[in-house]
């Protein structure tokens, strides 16, 4: 027990940092993800388990304290030691290990992970806390909090390939803290046993040590909900120039199911002067907004906020995450810009904007008229909703930053009969499976 333990924590971690292209990594059997750190470390944590724990210090492997199964022993540190009231006092150290006895999976604060805790001392006294956990009893969970447990096989198996290539080569991504990957959304969603579902650890166990390669190396895996028809080349979101990140046709999302496939926002001139200033922006009062580069796939790449006294100019996707938007794919209608107004029926509201057009002019109507499956004309009466003075509507398609793999994309060609090889390698140009 004692050489396993130290085993793991002489283990090198290095990797590079989160960044589209290839990264210095190969496949691991564990990894370590980071619980509570910074802002929310602890002061004191609760551990147990079904089969007993064994606090350990994690230098030299001594035992610290044994607890009896379903025994819960409080871990407290400040900047002098680790202790347990009536249980252990272990001064001087900066790092202590709690694990679970005959392979039992443990709780740490009332949720339950496998492998075990390794408890980090952090400047202030507090404690990093980190899961050290098998890379594939990961997977399985990050599986079931990234994408709903219930969809197809290929999906999932996909999803997780994904997930994989992305924890390995996202190590040291967060400076000064001695883990691979944390647990939230800005690495990827792990919740422990939490996250896992039969389903997941199918999908984790047929893609069992699976990395995408491009060019013989491995390359980060990027994902997000929907692209609404046509992925994104990484140049236009995150300025660099890799090759397996190209943009591509999307065809398999269902536009009636897949989240924010079609979206609209509405904001006031004040809540965007709001958004202006929190990002540093001067520019006075508000005038206009321009969109003044559109890439191939309908994003824009470039935009400008117009105001009495300065303009700003914002690129990539910080044209998304200026507004907040769901993704860079958008455009926008204000009442100074509207060419014709947005159209209802007296029945009930269809999408639109619709336009009657002659090629050079937009004209709104009375009426017009549609044609049913049966060959019935009906004319519907038509009123014209001006967008009010001082508000913007932003209308776009596709949820997420629109690099590689679309999650509802990866749905609808499992459901077309694809496997998860077609899937990865029709949103990763040229990459290999090893």
């Amino acid at each position: 027990m004692k050489n396993r333990i130290l085993a793991v924590f002489i283990t090198a971690l290095i990797l590079v940092g989160l960044g589209a292209g290839v990264c210095a990594a190969e496949y691991r059997e564990f990894l370590q993800v980071g619980i509570k750190y910074g802002s929310n470390a602890p002061g004191e944590m609760t551990f147990s388990s079904d089969g007993g724990i064994v606090v350990y210090n994690a230098v030299t492997g001594e035992v610290l304290y044994s607890a009896a199964a379903n025994e819960s022993v409080n871990i407290v540190s400040d900047v002098s030691a680790y202790y347990s009231a009536d249980k252990f006092y272990a001064q001087g150290l900066e790092k202590i290990s709690v694990q679970p006895q005959n392979g039992q999976t443990i709780s740490c604060g009332g949720t339950k992970y496998r492998g075990y805790i390794l408890l980090e001392k952090e400047k202030n006294g507090l404690m990093t806390v980190l899961n050290v956990v098998n890379t594939e009893d990961y997977i399985a969970s990050v599986l079931g909090k990234e994408m709903s447990y219930s969809w197809p096989q290929e999906a999932l198996k996909a999803q997780a390939v994904c997930a994989r290539n992305f924890a390995v080569c996202r190590g040291n991504s967060h400076k000064g803290y001695n883990f691979d990957v944390c647990s939230t959304t800005h690495c990827q969603v792990y919740a422990g046993i939490a996250g896992e579902h039969e389903n997941t650890r199918k999908a984790t166990e047929a893609t069992k040590g699976v990395l995408a390669t491009y060019g013989g190396k491995v390359v980060p895996l990027y994902f997000y909900a929907t692209s609404g028809g046509k992925t994104e080349d990484v140049k236009n979101v995150w300025g660099s120039v890799h090759g397996y990140l190209k943009a591509v046709d999307d065809p398999y999302e269902n536009p009636e199911k897949a989240s924010r496939y079609k979206w609209s926002v509405t904001l006031t001139k004040e809540e965007i002067e709001a958004k202006l200033s929190k990002a540093g922006a001067k520019i006075g009062n508000l005038q206009n907004i321009t969109l003044d580069e559109i890439t191939p796939s309908g994003r824009v790449a470039k935009m400008t906020f117009v105001g009495d006294s300065n303009s700003y100019s914002v690129k990539l996707e910080k044209c998304r995450t200026i507004l907040g938007l769901y993704s860079q794919k958008f455009t926008i209608e204000s009442n100074e810009s509207q060419s014709a107004a947005s159209l209802y029926t007296t029945i009930g509201d269809m999408s639109g904007p619709f336009y009657i057009t002659n090629g050079a002019q937009n004209f709104l109507a009375e009426t017009f008229s549609v044609i049913d499956g049966n060959g019935n004309i009906a004319q519907i009466n038509m009123k014209s909703t001006p967008i009010p003075a001082d508000t913007y509507i932003i209308n776009g398609g596709g949820y997420g930053h629109g690099v590689g793999m679309s999650q509802w994309g990866a749905r609808g060609m499992a459901e077309n009969g694809f496997n998860y090889t077609d899937i990865l390698k029709h949103y990763f140009t040229g990459i290999e499976l090893e």
